[in-house]
């Protein structure tokens, strides 16, 4: 995949999502904005990360095909 006339991995993509998704749920974490004691707000974090990974997915391979 080609930005700006610089190759870049799917591994660079995955984990430069990882990172900001992980420092996303850690800010609102502490900003109390959730708060991990039931159960729907894991499956609510999981979500995020899921449709987060789908978007990197999605850009990767539109990108790279067009």
């Amino acid at each position: 995949l080609k930005f700006n006339n610089k190759n870049i991995s799917f591994l660079f993509l995955f984990l430069t999502y990882v990172i900001v998704a992980l420092s996303w749920e850690v800010y609102e974490y502490i900003r109390g904005v959730i708060v991990y004691s039931d159960m729907s707000k894991w499956i609510d974090s999981m979500m995020d990360f899921f449709y987060g990974l789908l978007g990197v997915l999605l850009f990767y391979f539109f990108k790279k095909k067009y």
